[in-house]
């Protein structure tokens, strides 16, 4: 699913928030190889992140990414966010940016991943997904694509987060939910 033009205008008005906290890096988590560069042309470089990564768990979207890695000038690490320990250190990056990806979790890992994802983001944690029922099954051979939690406002509250949704829950390709939490 592609994010919707309210979504990225909610963005936007995140943008001087995020940038108020002079973060230095982004962590950008669950990159698809054939999603646009949103994240690395507007918005790290908007919010003042130069130093940029990628966390993928899927190794073909992995691959295909290293192949355009002079495109977006940035380091990729193949593994899975439920296990950040192992890829990066607490910190590292000022911003963790999950895009698309929390639906792909059931919600007990949801709950038992954030406060890790809180601890390792130097800054600010973000999260974009679609905003209730969404079904969507393996696409194109990637098992991790498949829909395993329809992320409602009460779960992103319930985490600790701060909400923005756009449209409204389980409309195709309209409703999306924004959550962050900016560490103090």
């Amino acid at each position: 699913m592609p994010h919707t033009g309210p979504a990225f205008a909610e963005m936007e008005r995140l943008i001087p928030l995020f940038k108020s906290l002079e973060p230095k890096s982004l962590l950008y988590v669950g990159m698809r190889h054939d999603c646009a560069p949103w994240w690395q042309k507007v918005f790290s470089s908007r919010i003042g992140a130069s130093k940029l990564a990628v966390l993928e768990i899927d190794i073909g979207n992995c691959n295909e990414f290293r192949k355009r890695k002079k495109d977006y000038d940035c380091d990729v690490y193949h593994g899975d966010v439920r296990e950040i320990g192992q890829h990066v250190t607490p910190g590292q990056y000022d911003v963790i940016f999950w895009d698309h990806g929390p639906e792909h979790v059931s919600w007990e890992d949801l709950q038992k991943t954030t406060p890790n994802l809180i601890e390792y983001a130097g800054k600010i944690l973000v999260y974009c997904c679609p905003l209730g029922v969404w079904p969507q099954g393996p696409e194109g051979g990637n098992v991790h694509e498949e829909h395993k939690n329809y992320v409602t406002t009460e779960q992103f509250t319930q985490l600790g987060l701060e909400i923005i949704t756009t449209g409204k829950p389980g409309q195709e390709n309209l409703g999306e939910i924004i959550g962050y939490k900016v560490k103090s």
